[in-house]
C-alpha cells in the first residue's frame, strides 16, 4: 500500500540530521548538555513597547502563574516585564522561580512583534496563489483529499452524513466523531472542503476551498485516530513529536503546565526564545498526515515547486497561522482559552479574555520544532536535532523581527 519510503536523506531539511527512529516522546528529557551549547539571541528592542504602554497596564486581569506549587500575584513591586506578561497574556504556566518567569516574559515580549509580522505575512500569502503558504495549503489539502477518496472504514458511520455533519447542513448524531462536547470543530472556512472530502466529491477545491488544506490534514489525522484507520494510528505513534509536560496541562492543572523536563523548552529557554506550550504536538500531526500522504502516493510532501526547506517553512507559517492568528481557527485557540478559563474559574478567578496571538497555544519556535522534526524522522529526545532547529527557529525570528 506505501511507496517506498524515502531515504532519510531525502526528508532532511536545513541541515537537520537524525540519529535513529522516532522514540517515546516521555523520554524526551536531556541527557547531555547540548542545551549548554545554544547561545541567546538578544534583541531588546520590543520589550519595552509592551512595557511602557499605559493601555496595557491599565485595570489588566493577570494570568495564572505558579512557582512550584505557590501562585504568583505580581504587586506594585513585580518586576514591570512580569506584570505586562501576565497582563497581555492568557495563560497557565508553572515557574522554577521568580526570575525564570521574569526570563520567560522577557523573551516572550522580545519576539511578540516578530511572531506578529510572520503571521501577517503568512495572511498576506494566503492571498497570493504564488505564494508558498498559499501552494502548501492547497498541495497538502489535495494529498489529504485522496486518501480519504477510496477509504471504506467508516467505524459504523455513514460517510454522506459525516459530511452532512461537518458542512453543518445536519446535526451530528451520537456515535459521530463530531458529536458532543468533544466532537471534532472546523473553523468556518473549512467546513465546505471538509465536507466534499469526507463525501468523495469530485472537482476540484475552489480557491477559498484550497486555502483550509492545512486543516484539513490536521483534523483529518484527528478524524483518522477516531476512526481507528490502523495504518494511520501506527504511523502517528510511530512518527508524532510531542513535548514532554510532566502530565500536566494549562487546561486542566491547577498549579500550571510543567515543561521543566522538556528539552525543546530547555533549549528555548537558552536560546531566549518564546515559550508556550512546548513543542507543538498539533502541529506535528498536520506534518504526518500530509508525509503519510505523500508516502501512500509516492509524491513528495512539499508542494510542487517549493524546495523541502520552503516548503517546512510554510507548514510552520500555516500551522502558526491556525493557532494564533485571529478569527483563523476558533476550534484551537478557542478550546485553549476556554480550558484556561475553567482552570480561573476553579480559582475563584474571573475570567480574561486576550487577543488571540496572546493565548499561549504554541509559540513560532515550538510550531517549527513539531514540523520540522516530524519531516526529518527524528525522535523526540534527539538532542542534536532539536539543537538544530531551535537555531534555525531562532533565526527566522530574528529575520522577522526586522521586517517593517
Amino acid at each position: 500500500m506505501f511507496a517506498a519510503k524515502p531515504e532519510l536523506s531525502q526528508r532532511c531539511i536545513s541541515g537537520l540530521l537524525t540519529t535513529g527512529p522516532n522514540d517515546e516522546n516521555v523520554n524526551n528529557k536531556p541527557s547531555s548538555d547540548m542545551p549548554n551549547r545554544i547561545k541567546p539571541v538578544v534583541s531588546d528592542s520590543q520589550i519595552g513597547i509592551y512595557t511602557t504602554d499605559s493601555n496595557t497596564l491599565k485595570d489588566g486581569l493577570c494570568s495564572q502563574a505558579h512557582i512550584g506549587t505557590q501562585p504568583y500575584r505580581p504587586g506594585a513591586d513585580s518586576p514591570i516585564t512580569v506584570r505586562s506578561f501576565l497582563q497581555i497574556t492568557l495563560s497557565n504556566n508553572n515557574y522554577k522561580s521568580l526570575e525564570h518567569l521574569q526570563t520567560r516574559a522577557e523573551n516572550y515580549l522580545r519576539y511578540r512583534k516578530a511572531e506578529e509580522n510572520i503571521l501577517r505575512s503568512t495572511v498576506e500569502g494566503l492571498t497570493n496563489p504564488e505564494s508558498p503558504v498559499f501552494k502548501q495549503t492547497a498541495w497538502m489539502g489535495h494529498l489529504e483529499r485522496g486518501l480519504w477518496k477510496t477509504e471504506t472504514r467508516w467505524d459504523g458511520n455513514d460517510r454522506e452524513q459525516l459530511g452532512k455533519e461537518a458542512l453543518g447542513s445536519e446535526e451530528p448524531k451520537p456515535g459521530s466523531p463530531f458529536y458532543g462536547s468533544r466532537g471534532l470543530k472546523l473553523s468556518d472556512s473549512a467546513h465546505s472542503a471538509f465536507s466534499m472530502m469526507l463525501c468523495g466529491s469530485e472537482g476540484p477545491f475552489t480557491k477559498e476551498q484550497a486555502l483550509s488544506g492545512f486543516e484539513l490534514a490536521q483534523t483529518g489525522q484527528v478524524l483518522a485516530g477516531r476512526l481507528k484507520i490502523q495504518e494511520r494510528v501506527k504511523f502517528r505513534a510511530d512518527n508524532r513529536i510531542d513535548a514532554q509536560r510532566n502530565g500536566t496541562h494549562s487546561t486542566r492543572t491547577p498549579t500550571g503546565m510543567d515543561l521543566s523536563q522538556d528539552i525543546g523548552t530547555i533549549m528555548r529557554d537558552k536560546a531566549g526564545l518564546p515559550v508556550m506550550s512546548g513543542t507543538s504536538g498539533s502541529s506535528s500531526d498536520a506534518t504526518l498526515a500530509t508525509r503519510y500522504a505523500a508516502e501512500h502516493f509516492g509524491k513528495t510532501w512539499a508542494a510542487p515547486g517549493l524546495s523541502q526547506a520552503e516548503g517546512c517553512k510554510a507548514i510552520s507559517d500555516l500551522s502558526h497561522h491556525y493557532f494564533r492568528a485571529e478569527g483563523s481557527s476558533p476550534p484551537q485557540s478557542m478550546a485553549m482559552a476556554t480550558g484556561i478559563n475553567k482552570v480561573r474559574y476553579d480559582a475563584g478567578m474571573e475570567e480574561k479574555y486576550v487577543n488571540t496571538l496572546d493565548i499561549f497555544t504554541h509559540s513560532y519556535p515550538e510550531i517549527y520544532a513539531g514540523v520540522a522534526l516530524t519531516i526529518a524522522g527524528a525522535g523526540g529526545n534527539d538532542e542534536q536535532a532539536m539543537y538544530n532547529v531551535t537555531q534555525e527557529a531562532a533565526r527566522i525570528l530574528h529575520e522577522a523581527e526586522t521586517k517593517d
